[in-house]
Parts: structure tokens; sequence; C-alpha cells
């Protein structure tokens, strides 16, 4: 397989859709075999091969790409689609601003992560996150480099999320969803979605099975037993 094997065929409008840096997976329509495109900057660079139903041994999503270091081109055999892409994604550098962009930051954002990454991989060489010195205005980072930093943010804002749950296990301080009404605050519990404004709990007692929270200008807030769930932000 090559490259021209997808030229005539044009992007798909994900794909042109997509920021700069954001790496886009698109299926393949009307294949034997479940296959799937890898984009990035609107360039094809890799495909996935879904194996599942053969019932090979080996792991099912195959991973192929020109930038691999195989002749053959393939990448390696991976448990998920997800895995495989990221398999491709860390072949191909970024440069700090389309990777910011991708992202929804700053370049400053992004450079000032990709600093404290260096140090911790100095082990791996000088080049391991950037590729060559970083100028006034931006940096190109290695797709390994640009992969690392791509999962923290997603956990760093997976972390920020509303979450529907117990108190248990919580470290203070912590937010809580929830509205103001005439008899104090009380929590949200449409468990479907997350709803209201929310307040800072600094300080949790519990009393005879009932569970008290106290915000910063301290005033307690009923919440009720301690199996009870509620919209929490870390």
């Amino acid at each position: 397989m090559t490259t021209a094997d997808f030229d005539d065929e044009p992007p798909p409008q994900a794909v042109q859709e997509a920021a700069p840096g954001e790496l886009v997976v698109t299926p393949q329509l009307r294949q034997s075999i479940p296959q799937f495109d890898v984009w990035l900057n609107r360039a094809h660079i890799g495909v996935i091969f879904d194996e599942t139903a053969a019932g090979l041994r080996r792991r099912p999503f195959a991973a192929w790409s020109l930038k691999a270091g195989l002749r053959n081109g393939i990448v390696g055999f991976y448990n998920s689609l997800q895995e495989a892409a990221d398999a491709i994604d860390a072949l191909h550098p970024r440069s700090g601003e389309d990777l910011a962009r991708a992202l929804g930051i700053s370049l400053a954002e992004v450079l000032d992560a990709a600093d404290e990454l260096a140090t911790r991989w100095q082990a791996k060489g000088p080049h391991a996150v950037y590729l060559a010195p970083v100028t006034d205005d931006d940096a190109e980072l290695t797709g390994q480099a640009a992969l690392a930093l791509r999962k923290q943010h997603e956990k760093a804002q997976a972390s920020q999320s509303p979450q529907w749950r117990t108190l248990k296990g919580m470290k203070l301080p912590f937010q809580i969803l929830g509205e103001e009404t005439e008899r104090g605050f009380r929590p949200a519990n449409d468990r479907t979605r997350p709803t209201g404004q929310p307040l800072t709990i600094i300080a949790l007692r519990t009393e005879h099975s009932l569970r008290y929270g106290k915000d910063a200008s301290g005033r307690e807030i009923p919440l009720y037993g301690v199996a009870s769930k509620y919209w929490v932000i870390p």
C-alpha cells in the first residue's frame, strides 16, 4: 500500500474542519476488513486494520504508516483503535503552535509543559522532546512528546470535569454543584447531567451517619448520608 492509493479521494469533512495538529481517524467504507484512515493536517499518515473478526491470537488492531521503521510499513498490533492511532501519531512531529491550536491552549502553555517533560525525559537524550532549538515564536516537538503532552492535557481536563460520585476519598478542598435556595445551598441531584453552580467545600464532618460540609465562609451544608452521590469537581 502506498499513499498514491488515496490521492484520488478528497479528505472527508471531519478532516477539513480539524484544527492544525489535531489527529483525525475516519472509517473507510465498503471494505471487507474494517479499516480506518489516520489524518494529520489534512495529510493521510496511516491506516488501521481491524482484524477482530479474523479471530487471530495477536492483538487485533494493526497500524500501518510510511514512517514505520519496518520495510512493510507495519507500526505494530494493538488492543484498541485508540492505541493504534496513538502509535501512528507518535511517529509524526508537531509544531508547538499546531499542538496549541489542537488542544485549545496557548503556545506558552505548550512550551511550559514541554520544558517540564524535557526535564523528566532527560535520560532519553537531548532530542526526546525538541527536534530543534526553540525560537521566539514556536518549537518543533517530536511525535512522542506531542502525544505525551496531549494525553497529559486530556487527563488534566478530565480531572476538572464534574463527576457523579460519593464523597468517599475526595481530597479537600473540592467543589460541589448545586444552587442557593431560601433554606441554604442545595446540591444538584439530577444524575443524568451536572447542573447548578460550584460551591467550594473546605471541610467535612460526619455525625450520626449524616455528613456535613463547610464552605469558605464557615457555613455548614447538610450532605445527607455517606452513600449519597453528588456532582463534584476535584
